[in-house]
């Protein structure tokens, strides 16, 4: 400890510790060259924060410089693979290091629908059962529904699952052991919805009787559009097309044909509808 009293100047001279480097590369269990994988580096002690890293080239290899010479800790983690963690001198000349990474167990399977056709573009996940903590990377599934996820660890696991373009997510209840294959992983239809205000040159139509059929004509919902405002909303729609209809004077008329998605909320907006003259 320096002390100084009021007025004192005193020369003090710092001393960095050497700077060293750690190079090596990362292979599989094959010998292999791992490219992509994320090399960190720390000092060695667990409540350090880990000094900036890099990744490793085509051929595996990496090159970390300016690093405090002496004992660092190296992470070497890569999709596919457990993670590694070893101990390793940096030095002016380090020696070149040879890091094996053992491939991850697998969950490895496909998602359909309830009727069995495959979903593709669905984003999933492996999760810690009771916790959802992640296990793995997020995949997404190719176009004949398959996935397949490397996981930090063997055991059990409970698959997420997130829709293309649809912010409605997923956590089955089903737990599968890996390293499994052949799962085969349900995601129901999510339902959307359709809305909008039925009017009459602008104004506002309140209390018309509305009808929503499917494409083969089946009644698939009913409802009026409110008084004061003429709105209307059909709510829990599996996709698919439809055709709106308004009713008078026990007659149908159609108003708009339709198509509705999943997890999408269709907004019509002002549908125009002009009362039949009488006959």
């Amino acid at each position: 400890m320096l002390v100084l009293t009021a007025g004192e100047v005193v020369a003090v001279r710092l001393g960095l510790p050497p700077a060293g480097s750690v190079r090596g590369t990362v292979v599989d269990a094959e010998g292999r060259p791992v490219a992509g994988a994320d090399v960190a580096i720390g000092s060695g002690h667990p409540d350090d924060a880990m000094l900036p890293g890099t990744r490793t080239s085509r051929a595996g290899a990496f090159v970390v410089d300016g690093v405090p010479a002496g004992e660092v800790m190296l992470r070497v983690s890569a999709h596919g693979f457990w993670r590694a963690t070893l101990r390793a001198l940096a030095g002016s000349e380090p020696e070149s290091l040879t890091i094996t990474l053992c491939a991850a167990p697998r969950l490895d399977g496909v998602v359909v629908d309830d009727a069995g056709r495959p979903q593709p573009g669905v984003l999933v996940e492996a999760r810690e059962p009771g916790t959802n903590r992640p296990l793995s990377t997020r995949v997404r599934t190719d176009a004949a529904g398959r996935f397949s996820l490397p996981c930090e660890a063997d055991g059990p696991v409970v698959p997420w699952l997130r829709r293309e373009g649809a912010n409605v997510e997923t956590v089955l209840q089903e737990t599968f052991v890996v390293p499994r294959s052949g799962v085969v992983v349900r995601l129901a239809q999510p339902a959307g919805s359709v809305q909008g205000r039925l009017c009459r040159d602008g104004v506002p139509l309140p209390d018309v009787a509305l009808l929503l059929l499917t494409d083969d004509g089946r009644r698939r919902a009913v409802g009026t559009s409110a008084r004061g405002t003429g709105r209307f909303a059909f709510g829990q729609l599996p996709p698919g097309s439809y055709s709106l209809r308004a009713r008078h004077s026990d007659r149908e008329f159609e108003l708009v044909r339709l198509t509705a998605a999943s997890c999408v909320d269709v907004e019509l907006g002002d549908v125009a509808f002009e009362t039949p003259s009488p006959r």
